[in-house]
């Protein structure tokens, strides 16, 4: 089992407090004391990709994409696999979407997005790992990794 890891070691960076924003602190709330907290957690990582919770949502889709191509020819994998696709992939644009956001408030709604969206990818990892149609041991397998990786991005 994969410990669960904060929001903070997955970012890889610890965002401000509020106060530190100037939000919550009657009289500090000017746009300058906003503007310097969100420079500061910029300054912190630059680059998204250098975010270890895009890294991870990353290789989530690097193995979904193979997982999606051993699937079986069907219409059930069809719809399964771009469902799976299509949430994984959410979650690492909106990471990418969020970590470039103009404030902290804005960064946090669209991390919840991501959130939602990882939740979705593990309904979908759970419909392949129980249903017949995909039990196979490679299929089982591989699914249960990339399962752990999900949760690692959860």
């Amino acid at each position: 089992m994969v410990g669960r890891l904060t929001l903070d070691q997955l970012i890889g960076v610890r965002l401000p407090v509020p106060q530190y924003l100037g939000y919550g602190q009657q009289g500090t709330g000017d746009s300058k004391n906003k503007k310097e907290g969100i420079r500061e957690m910029e300054n912190k990582i630059a680059d998204y990709k250098d975010l270890k919770v895009w890294q991870k949502a990353l290789e989530v889709i690097c193995d979904l994409i193979e997982l999606v191509d051993i699937l079986p020819s069907c219409t059930a994998s069809t719809i399964i696999g771009g469902q799976v696709l299509g949430s994984s992939t959410s979650v690492c644009a909106n990471i990418a979407e969020g970590h470039s956001s103009g404030t902290a408030r804005e960064y946090n709604r669209i991390l919840r997005i991501a959130y939602r969206e990882s939740k979705e990818s593990d309904n979908w990892l759970q419909v392949i790992k129980t249903s017949k149609k995909f039990a196979k041991s490679g299929i089982i397998n591989l699914t249960q990794e990339i399962e752990n990786k999900n949760i690692e991005v959860i």
